[in-house]
């Protein structure tokens, strides 16, 4: 008997399958894509938006997955998850506090996510435009086609192909590090406070970097840390202090282990009083005897 099964044309009738389908077919299936690769939650709520799905990756990086059904927009699913991630890596301690809320084991116990955020992106079809834009993307992005076929039986049936990886990809252009200027594109209101701040800073650590102070650098080390904001800064270090803005960290993060530091959002220079200046120079300090 021959493996093909012929099928008249007024007998093909398309698949109509939701989005919500698709999306929990590959939520189910993702190790199938990468080894590794960990589905967290869907429907993720934040202030911009709702994510489609969390995932995590063998390496510890937050994975934003995004789908669109058929005949939906690729570039609609790709202009969402930009938005998202500028979103996510600004706010890192909260990723890290809901994923270890519910995902306790994903994580080591003395270790947050990887600050590498990547993309997911899935959909049926995706245009030249966008995989040339996904080329230059800062983030590591996947583009996942899939096709949908019902069988002889009814049964519907889902093929995905990836067709673009640019964490793999030789051609695409390695990024340049970020520039103080890259760090407050957008927030510039910001930056007379954050000069004042490192101005502090060196009146103890005179040899301190401006840009490494910027939220990526790794606190296990001891040193503080910077996140950027357009109406505040919020530093992260190691100790305790009795600043009236301090916030002890709630649980283990990238920036340290629970209870053994926190953070302070500053919004003027009154806030960058003798108490917040005893704190980072603790914080470096530590930084020495490690």
């Amino acid at each position: 008997m021959s493996p093909i099964e012929w099928v008249k044309p007024e007998e093909v009738k398309p698949v109509e399958v939701s989005e919500r389908e698709i999306q929990t077919a590959f939520e189910k299936n993702l190790p199938d894509l990468e080894e590794g690769l960990e589905h967290v939650h869907s429907f993720v709520q934040t202030p911009v938006g709702v994510i489609d799905s969390l995932a995590i990756d063998a390496e510890k990086k937050p994975v934003i997955v995004e789908f669109k059904k058929p005949d939906a927009s690729d570039r609609d699913a790709f202009i969402q998850a930009l938005d998202y991630y500028a979103w996510v890596i600004n706010n890192l301690s909260w990723l890290n506090d809901y994923i270890r809320r519910l995902k306790p084991n994903a994580l080591p116990e003395n270790e947050g996510v990887n600050e590498e955020v990547r993309l997911i992106l899935v959909a049926e079809e995706f245009d030249e435009r966008v995989k040339r834009a996904v080329m230059g993307a800062e983030p590591e992005v996947m583009l996942i086609e899939y096709s949908l076929r019902r069988t002889s039986t009814g049964k519907i049936e889902l093929l995905p192909n990836i067709i673009l990886d640019t964490s793999v990809t030789a051609s695409r252009r390695p990024s340049m590090p970020k520039t103080l200027e890259d760090h407050f594109k957008n927030k510039e209101e910001m930056r007379g406070l954050f000069d004042a701040l490192i101005a502090k800073i060196r009146e103890f650590e005179p040899n301190v970097e401006p840009v490494a102070m910027i939220h990526y650098i790794n606190l296990r080390t001891g040193y503080c840390g910077v996140q950027v904001a357009k109406q505040h800064l919020r530093i992260h270090a190691r100790g305790k202090t009795d600043h009236p803005h301090f916030r002890e960290w709630s649980s283990t993060t990238s920036w340290g282990k629970r209870g053994e530091g926190g953070v302070v959002t500053v919004r003027n220079q009154k806030d960058l009083d003798e108490q917040l200046l005893q704190w980072i120079r603790g914080a470096f300090e530590m930084g020495r005897r490690l």
